[in-house]
This record gives C-alpha cells, structure tokens and sequence, in this order.
C-alpha cells in the first residue's frame, strides 16, 4: 500500500491501519515502527490519526451516541480543501485535530471527574382544604384516599406521605381510605385520635360539642389524649366512639342508622332537635344567619330534607313549629307565635 501519499483521512479510513490501532499484535506494531522510522515525514500524521481514533474508541466506551460520533468525524474529513502545497495542508489537518482532541479531553474529564450535581430535594408542601358554611367538597388524599368535607370544616395534610399518613381535621368530613398496613392514616382531631388501615368512617368534630366517630367499613381504633393516662377503644362496623367533653370519656356504642352520614348525599337529617341545633346547622348548611323572635317554648324537630332549598325546609318545619319566616339575603328571621 502506498501509505506514504496517505493523508490524516486515509489513515482513519484504512482499515489495516485501524486494525492495529485497536488491536496491536506484535508483526503490526514492528510494522508500524519500522515504517515510521523509514517515513519521518508522515510521523506525526500517523500519531494524530491514531490518538483520533482512540478517542472514538473511548467515547463509544462511554456510550456516545453514534450520530454525534460520526458529526464529529464528518467534521475533520470535510473540511474544505485548500489549494496550498502538501505540508501545509497536513499542517492544517494536524491543528484540526489537535483542537479535536482538546475538546474531547476537557469533555471526558468533566464528564468522569466532575463532582456529581447534589440531589433534588423534594420539597413536601402543608395542604390545606378549608370549606366556608354552605359549601362541601370531595377531596383526594396523596395516597388515593378520598375524603368529602362538609360546610365549615378544615383539613390539613402533606403534600407527600413519607413516614405516616397524617390529617388535621377540623369540622366534620367522611374518608374512604386506601389501604397500606405499612403506614396507617391517622385523622386528629380536637385531642381524638382515628386510626385506620383500609376503612370507612365518619368524624364529626365541630368546636364545643362532642367528638363522634361512625364506623362504616373495616376496623379503627380511636384514642384520646383528653382523658387522664389517656383512653383507647377499638371500633368495629354498626359502632360509633363518642367523646364528651362534659364527662371527659370515651365510649363505644351501637348505632341502628346511617343518618350520621347522610350529609354526604345532601340530606339533613334532625331528631328530636332543640332549636339551637335546627339553628346551628341550617347556618352552616345554607351559610345565612338566622334569628329567633318570640321563642318562649321548647322545640324537638325531627325531619329529614333531601337536598331541599333552604326556604322549602323552613316552610315545612313552620307548618310543624307554629312559626313564621321572613327571608332577606342571607338574613332569616323567624317569629314564633
């Protein structure tokens, strides 16, 4: 082969010479020393195809993808032919490649030298669902747990549950919790504290009245840090835990209807209720401020309304009650006879 007519191209495309670059036997390299002793003048053309074609055999190491590999080689083998004389094209085709390699070099060594960039912390977030009287909303949790938030009522939880699944409710609200026997949900509550698996239950732990909890589905033990060396019961379906704020306790008890979560298919349900609650929860229900004119008898109103405008409730506990209404914005009125 004629290689001494060869320039920087030829020799990254012969493949005799590629074969010793990449796999040197002991005839090729006393080949390739002898006739570079015998060519001095293609010396250093040898030398650059070879560092060249190292340098590709490195980064393909390094899984460089095979587009940018050919880019790169497509740059030195293209660039445009200048009319000089023989030495002085070589020369070019040397700084060429001698800026290749530098390139290269600075790359490989960022790439394998460099300190690693530190890791993205997470940032978890406080959320938090607040619901005004006369609005209720239906929420999912981080883990999939869904949750419906009456009028007036609060939730707060992490953006992210890492350790445990904690939620701050104030207010009343109903979970249907996804399961996770590695990180129990716990609901608190004004000192009362749920926990729960895979289940379905109730809270309603509005400020200054007792605590209930109403069991739908699964288990849940529910404790409290109120009582003196603290209070814990366990919960099974058809039970309800209510604490009293007047006796301080905790107890258990059946229940023999759903109509504490009725609230969650928009209907009020009252039993035998005094006045101050009818009051209290049409307020929260409908957001209106209601007063009482006249009252001078003890009231126990038991209906149910199934997603009832406010004055069509009114109208039919008036015809029950003796009474009568006069309806202005969010201002009632009602006058007792």
């Amino acid at each position: 082969m004629a290689y001494e007519n060869y320039q920087l191209e030829d020799f990254l495309a012969d493949t005799e010479f590629k074969n010793w670059v990449y796999n040197p036997t002991p005839a090729s390299q006393l080949f390739w020393e002898k006739w570079m002793d015998a060519h001095p003048d293609q010396r250093q053309t040898i030398l650059s195809a070879r560092e060249i074609l190292l340098t590709f055999q490195f980064q393909k190491a390094e899984t460089i993808p095979t587009t940018e590999k050919n880019e790169l080689l497509k740059e030195i083998l293209n660039q445009p032919t200048i009319n000089t004389p023989y030495r002085q094209r070589r020369n070019f085709y040397y700084g060429v490649a001698a800026s290749l390699l530098l390139i290269l070099s600075v790359l490989s060594y960022v790439r394998y030298f460099s300190p690693p960039p530190p890791p993205v912390e997470e940032v978890i977030a406080l959320v938090v669902k607040e619901n005004p009287r006369g609005q209720k909303t239906r929420i999912t949790l981080p883990d999939g747990s869904k949750v419906w938030l009456n009028s007036d009522s609060r939730l707060e939880y992490a953006s992210k549950f890492i350790d445990k699944r904690k939620i701050l409710l104030k207010g009343e609200a109903f979970f249907e919790v996804a399961e996770d026997p590695q990180k129990p949900l716990e609901v608190h509550s004004d000192g009362i504290i749920t926990t729960a698996l895979g289940t379905s239950f109730n809270i309603s732990a509005f400020e200054d009245h007792d605590i209930e909890v109403g069991l739908v589905t699964g288990k849940i033990s529910v404790e409290s840090s109120m009582e003196k060396g603290g209070a814990r019961v366990i919960v099974s379906p058809s039970e309800k835990a209510v604490y009293s704020h007047k006796s301080k306790k905790l107890v258990v008890s059946p229940y023999h209807n759903l109509n504490f979560l009725k609230w969650t298919r928009r209907v009020i349900v009252f039993k035998k209720a005094g006045f101050a609650e009818i009051e209290e929860r049409l307020e929260r229900w409908y957001d209106v401020d209601i007063t009482a004119h006249n009252l001078n008898r003890k009231i126990t109103f038991t209906g149910e309304f199934n997603n009832e405008s406010l004055e069509r409730v009114l109208e039919r506990m008036a015809f029950v009650e003796k009474f009568s209404f006069k309806m202005q914005a969010k201002r009632i009125d009602i006058f007792f006879e």
